[in-house]
């Protein structure tokens, strides 16, 4: 599964229609155990979100937390995403190219007892969608596939918000406002075969 924006009509896409791109230059790690927000809250800038809401009408509501991983002296590792996961946990967003040195800073300074970090690269998959038309082609296609978000729950969220379809953990999909671009524009978390139906049908 390979899609990577092209200059031209992705731009026109991004402004005035839709436009996809499947990041592949994002990796994902789970971070569980008796205590996993108290042991990352003494390694990233910033604290972990607080619980998922509750459930109505099969999703939930949550917060991103954006942040920086630091090492002992305070200098950064790199920059990261945190999400609440339903059982507890979180779901780390990361660069690619932070990604070893982050596990790697992990492994070190997380007690196993507490809290260990998984790589979920293979099982998560990043796609942004850009574009005004965006949220009711996504509505139209991923609707068939079990990804129930409408048009106006995409439109209604905020930078920092997101959306969470109450299915199993470790595999729920999710979506969460994009604000690193001059035009409107989503990200999905879906577990890796979901995703590559979705770019296909789109």
């Amino acid at each position: 599964m390979e899609k990577r924006m092209n200059p031209g009509p992705d731009y026109d896409g991004a402004l005035w229609g839709a436009t996809l791109a499947v990041r592949r230059d994002r990796h994902f790690y789970a971070a569980t155990g008796k205590a996993p927000g108290d042991m990352l809250n003494g390694l990233i800038s910033n604290s972990p979100p607080p619980p998922l809401g509750p459930e109505e009408d099969g999703r939930v509501k949550g917060a991103v937390v954006y942040a920086a991983l630091l090492t002992a002296k305070g200098r950064m590792i790199t920059d990261l995403r945190l999400f609440r996961e339903p059982d507890g946990g979180f779901l780390l967003d990361l660069s690619l190219a932070g990604a070893g040195a982050a596990e790697d800073h992990f492994r070190k300074f997380l007690p196993p007892r507490l809290a260990k970090v998984e790589d979920r690269g293979d099982e998560v998959t990043l796609l942004t969608m850009l574009g005004p038309e965006a949220p009711t082609l996504l509505a139209k296609v991923g609707g068939p596939l079990g990804i129930t978000f409408s048009s106006q729950e995409l439109e209604e969220l905020r930078e920092g918000q997101e959306l969470v379809l109450a299915s199993a953990p470790g595999s729920s999909p999710r979506v969460t406002r994009n604000g690193d671009h001059n035009c409107v524009g989503w990200d999905l978390i879906l577990p890796s075969p979901l995703a590559e139906k979705l770019v296909s049908g789109l």
